[in-house]
């Protein structure tokens, strides 16, 4: 049965590939010498629901864009084992492809500024397919094609008239571009950053520091608030307590307001309580953030709680 499923697999390809052989069709390409060609990384395709009869179409997929693209000799295409290669050495894993932001990670160390990331479902005897081009430097999705059929002799068409109509689309989207353009782009793309880092680092604070101050005034506020509750709880709630207390003991009656400003001095007392532990709390952990300056400094805040709460902090340069 395995034996019969192998055969089937390499008889599809085999057709896949003659079936495209002839059915190239040429595109017409820019003679300017001065403009040249976008580089393009192909991610892994992804299975998503991990159908193990349909995961040789991960690379039939793959192939078949490829193939298409290079057919327009409007795109150079980065070589697919290099690609796998690479996305282990980062560390990510198959299902981490479809995110844009990990996407554009990869094809930078590419130095590509497009990049196609897409995913199939098979279920019920039908295929549904998705494919995304990504511009590396705006980060947006230029190029979006979702399909769907039934499978079988279809699947064939099917993956054909997808990886055409990308290559059509991204033809139009990602024409050859002037020498200057990659420059310009990186160019724009530091500015950007810089001016972001700076807009992050007013006064030279970095965004740990940003977030320590957060930290800080929250825990503040929340300390002077608890500080506040427990003053007027104490010192000012506490009389009228006693004075219902003096009542009930006296005369035996007024249980109930008795009653009700014990609740009530108890409640103002625990939110008291809480408020200014956890300002406290807020304000101790913002102090590492608030330090914090380079990344070979090393910050630890340590609490102990056993028959006292010890609260440990160490900062090293």
């Amino acid at each position: 049965m395995g034996i019969c499923r192998l055969v089937n697999k390499i008889f599809f390809i085999i057709v896949f590939i003659l079936y495209m052989s002839i059915n190239i069709c040429p595109y017409e390409v820019s003679s300017d010498v001065n403009l040249i060609k976008r580089n393009v990384i192909i991610l892994p395709f992804i299975n998503s629901n991990k159908d193990a009869e349909y995961d040789y179409l991960k690379d039939v997929i793959r192939d078949a864009i490829k193939t298409n693209l290079l057919i327009t000799d409007q795109f150079n295409i980065t070589n697919p084992l290099q690609i796998n290669k690479k996305i282990i050495e980062m560390g990510y894993k198959e299902d981490d492809m479809m995110e844009p932001s990990i996407a554009i990670d990869i094809s930078k160390s590419f130095e590509s500024d497009v990049v196609v990331i897409g995913k199939y479902l098979t279920i019920e005897r039908k295929i549904m397919i998705q494919i995304d081009a990504l511009d590396v430097f705006t980060g947006e999705t230029v190029v979006s094609i979702n399909k769907a059929d039934n499978l079988g002799i279809n699947l064939l068409i099917l993956i054909d008239e997808v990886s055409k109509d990308l290559s059509d689309k991204m033809v139009l989207k990602f024409p050859r571009v002037d020498r200057s353009y990659f420059s310009e782009m990186m160019n724009l793309i530091e500015k950007e950053r810089k001016i972001k880092e700076n807009t992050g680092n007013i006064y030279g604070l970095n965004s740990f520091n940003i977030s320590g101050i957060g930290l800080c005034i929250t825990g503040s506020a929340l300390f002077i608030a608890g500080i506040s509750i427990l003053s007027y709880d104490l010192a000012g709630y506490s009389d009228t307590l006693r004075y219902y207390k003096n009542i009930y003991d006296n005369t035996g009656s007024g249980y109930n307001d008795y009653d009700n400003s014990y609740n009530i001095f108890v409640g103002l007392f625990c939110s008291g309580v809480v408020s200014a532990a956890s300002g406290l709390i807020m304000s101790c952990i913002s102090i590492p953030l608030l330090l914090y300056k380079k990344k070979n400094n090393k910050i630890s805040l340590n609490f102990e709680i056993n028959n006292r709460i010890h609260i440990i902090f160490s900062y090293k340069l």
